[in-house]
């Protein structure tokens, strides 16, 4: 193996140095333990594909085989860096966007500045050096490109990269913050499509939270957070009465009803007077007393009846346009089975289907009468569609009817020439 890699290395490093042998990957690819490890990672490294070797990083001189001069004697020598150190060793490359445009124009340069106004890197820079650095998620030698799945960054690896911190109680003890995320958002409706359906362009802790400029989002902030995807949904929260109830009791528009990372597929449920429904958790008459007590600012208990009388015409409205929607796309699916023509039927229960679509789009406004302006738009192709569904059904049992009333008329047409046919035959032939 050692044979091997060597001779992988000398061919990366033949093509990028004038020199003649790598001293580096010769000394180190002797020792099995921590100091030998990076020769064999540096395979596939991202940096060496790209022509690096070791003393780009780490300094000294490669083409003496004397460990002295090769490191300790060699001014530019920096070893490895202490974790405070890590950010600024990695950003005096990643900082520079003349250095790094030789490499991928497109590589953002201000990932250490994001990362020292980070959660992360305000801690590091405070003296805590137990929090995550470029090296926690990127690894320090093979690193590999995002796009590749063996790499930590990888999307549907994110999770589990986040997690080997925020999962672990013990490590995590010192921060007062939940170590359940990864497992709540393993089950959510973000979390299935990434790590059980391979959807890569679902959100993982990275498009809610940042990258290097990783922070928890503010109560102000989470609904533009969210709106990254749901912008249709947030801007109609942004207009809503909601929004200046949520700053008076200092709570977080989206995760107040669909909660953080244990996010649940949303149903129609969640709305409505009963008590299962989010709206309960504010508006019941049970909550109301610790809705107005939780405020700083007076909420008024109108408000809050209102919306309770409102939820429940939204639902209303809702399970109407729904169950109609589903009734005539019942009819005239046995329609079209039976053979008749309903095209026409079809498109009307397709718009019927939008129009619900975009009615939980805007019961986010939480404003039953624009809810009541779509859905009600839904009702009448709804309904249309259901009138001509049966009416397809009816002329089909008039054309049944119709055809059993031909076949009898042809049957005793039928008997009657064979009665006629019999008689003419009796005729000729007496005998």
């Amino acid at each position: 193996m050692r044979v091997i890699v060597l001779f992988c290395l000398a061919v990366w490093t033949s093509g990028v140095a004038a020199q003649d042998v790598d001293n580096c990957i010769e000394c180190h690819a002797e020792e099995e333990d921590e100091i030998g490890a990076p020769v064999q990672l540096m395979l596939n490294d991202v940096h060496a594909r790209q022509g690096l070797s070791c003393a780009d990083c780490h300094g000294g001189d490669p083409n003496t085989d004397d460990e002295d001069e090769a490191m300790w004697d060699a001014e530019d020598f920096r070893g490895a860096p202490d974790k405070d150190e890590i950010p600024d060793f990695c950003g005096s490359c990643h900082s520079d966007a003349t250095y790094m445009r030789q490499y991928d124009p497109s590589l953002r340069v201000d990932q250490e500045a994001l990362y020292h106004v980070s959660t992360h890197g305000r801690l590091l820079d405070a003296g805590d050096t137990q929090v995550a650095t470029c090296i926690s998620c990127h690894d320090a030698h093979g690193i590999l490109p995002s796009s590749d799945p063996r790499s930590p960054v990888y999307p549907a690896n994110v999770p589990g990269t986040c997690g080997v911190c925020h999962s672990d109680a013990e490590y995590m003890a010192d921060y007062d913050i939940p170590t359940d995320q990864q497992a709540k958002y393993s089950g959510s409706v973000h979390g299935r499509p990434l790590l059980d359906g391979h959807d890569l362009s679902a959100p993982t802790c990275n498009d809610c939270h940042g990258n290097h400029g990783a922070t928890p989002p503010g109560v102000k902030s989470l609904v533009n957070v969210c709106g990254q995807c749901h912008a249709v949904m947030a801007d109609f929260v942004k207009e809503s009465p909601h929004e200046i109830g949520y700053e008076k009791l200092g709570i977080a528009a989206c995760t107040t009803c669909h909660s953080h990372h244990d996010i649940a597929t949303p149903s129609d449920d969640m709305v409505g007077n009963n008590a299962s429904a989010v709206c309960a958790r504010c508006h019941s008459p049970e909550a109301r007393s610790m809705t107005i007590a939780a405020s700083d600012e007076k909420v008024e208990l109108a408000n809050l009846e209102r919306g309770w009388q409102g939820a429940a015409v939204i639902r209303t409205a809702l399970d109407s346009l729904r169950l109609m929607h589903a009734l005539a796309d019942s009819i005239a699916r046995e329609a079209e089975r039976a053979g008749m023509s309903v095209e026409d039927v079809l498109y009307d229960i397709n718009e019927a289907h939008g129009r619900l679509t975009r009615a939980r789009s805007v019961l986010h406004s939480f404003t039953p009468d624009r809810v009541l302006e779509v859905t009600g738009e839904g009702m009448e192709l709804a309904t249309r569609a259901r009138d001509a569904g049966y009416q397809a059904l009816d002329d089909l049992d008039y054309r049944r009817e119709g055809l059993a009333l031909s076949l009898i008329v042809i049957a005793v047409l039928g008997l009657a020439l064979y009665a006629k046919i019999r008689d003419l035959d009796s005729e000729r032939n007496p005998s």
